[in-house]
């Protein structure tokens, strides 16, 4: 009786953007999907194996290593866990402590992307020299020859104008979401299966625990291709504990926007205020012309639906009583609705403090710090801070603490002055 599963090599062993358009990844350069590796053990393997009926027929793609296997279906990834006796989950990539004292069993972990396209076209991307064979019994007919390996696997559409991207990279799993010109990131949204809990540690990364293991999804790091250039975009999970899905929050970044640094870096502000002439120009041909009046102070708030006037695009910062902090979504897009809808800060806990980080332009060169005023509900709020965000050209912030006079006043408006100008009116929900 044959019984083998082969991979083509040297030897025999066992199984173990084009530059026209911006878009923006989203990834964990470090690891989205990583648990507790260890020096010990060897890499994740960088293969990838078309499902050529060696496993269940509504998986596309599988990926095996020692002690795991990780399978791919249409919009769904499944991490099988082998725990091995003594009470330690082992792989050529995972050393994972465990505190359940039993002898080998599996343990699964599901991803599933939430109101996602059914039927995504999914392909191997970089064929990788070498094919797997599996001569499974007496039976000719059921063996499985010349199964092809990739190096990633690309998911087409999973979300109007998004792409996922499946890769190993070395001790990781990793995967990237690519978002084109006009799409929006806000919609995908991830539900896990088969974690005891969920939770956002202070570095921003999520921590799934399953069966006394950890399984770690490091902080999102985001960008958007510019014209060759990467430049960085403010990412973060959102977690909505009870359904056990988590949202990704980006930050400053509308489909078809153009953002202007006023003045250049190099430039006195003086040298280019009053009116100027802006050309805007793509792939060297001019496509739009206007005027612009430049002020040294003309504030103004962004909103997450981009209309100026609806959902503050915000986060709230709750400073807990044992000094612990913890970034909170105040909106998140739905996209069953497409539309923005409330995430309502609590702010009930008298122990607890709760700041409102507003993002917008045109503060930073406000003449007197102590003129800055902001309103929320008709209440004045402590401006914390006011000026440029530090780390996004062109982006400024305003903080400010949320009176508790305002819990459960529900949907309220958002009014700042800076030096005697108002800005836009924006809205924020209260619980």
């Amino acid at each position: 009786m044959a019984t083998a599963a082969m991979k083509e090599s040297d030897n025999v062993t066992n199984p173990a953007n084009s530059t026209e358009r911006a878009v923006l990844r989203l990834d964990s350069a470090d690891s989205p999907m990583r648990v507790l590796a260890s020096q010990t053990y060897g890499k994740l393997p960088m293969r990838f194996e078309a499902n050529q009926g060696q496993t269940d027929s509504r998986v596309k793609f599988l990926s095996r290593g020692s002690g795991y296997t990780l399978f791919l279906t249409a919009n769904e990834a499944v991490l099988k866990l082998r725990k091995e006796a003594g009470n330690q989950e082992k792989s050529d990539n995972y050393s994972i402590s465990s505190s359940l004292p039993r002898p080998s069993s599996l343990t699964s972990l599901r991803m599933r992307l939430v109101n996602s396209n059914p039927e995504p076209r999914v392909s191997g991307v970089d064929e990788m020299p070498g094919r797997s064979h599996y001569l499974i019994g007496n039976d000719p007919r059921q063996w499985r020859t010349g199964v092809r390996n990739f190096g990633r696997v690309r998911y087409e559409s999973v979300y109007p104008g998004i792409d996922l991207i499946y890769y190993g990279n070395q001790q990781r799993l990793e995967y990237d979401f690519v978002v084109m010109p006009g799409a929006r990131p806000d919609g995908i949204r991830l539900a896990f299966t088969g974690a005891r809990s969920m939770e956002l540690d202070e570095q921003g990364a999520l921590v799934l625990r399953v069966e006394g293991s950890e399984v770690r999804l490091l902080k999102p790091q985001a960008y958007q291709v510019v014209d060759g250039e990467r430049r960085v975009v403010a990412a973060q999970y959102r977690l909505d504990g009870q359904r056990s899905e988590v949202g990704l929050v980006v930050d400053h970044y509308e489909p078809g926007q153009i953002n202007l640094l006023i003045p250049p870096s190099n430039a006195p502000f003086d040298a280019i205020t009053g009116e100027i002439l802006v050309k805007v120009k793509r792939q060297g041909r001019v496509v739009a012309v206007g005027l612009m009046q430049v002020e040294k102070v003309a504030p103004s708030l962004f909103a997450a639906d981009a209309s100026g006037q609806g959902p503050a695009a915000a986060v709230a910062l709750r400073v807990k009583a044992d000094g612990a902090q913890v970034y909170e979504p105040v909106a998140s897009y739905d996209a069953a609705q497409q539309r923005f809808t409330a995430v309502p800060p609590d702010l009930s806990d008298p122990r607890e403090q709760v700041f409102l980080i507003l993002f917008g332009t045109g503060i930073r060169y406000l003449n007197d710090p102590a003129a800055v005023r902001v309103k929320v509900g008709g209440e004045d709020a402590e401006v914390a801070y006011a000026g440029a965000q530090g780390s996004l050209f062109g982006l400024d912030q305003v903080n400010v603490r949320l009176p508790r006079s305002l819990a459960g006043r529900g949907e309220v408006s958002i009014v700042l002055a800076v030096d005697g100008k108002t800005a836009n009116t924006v809205r924020v929900s209260i619980r």
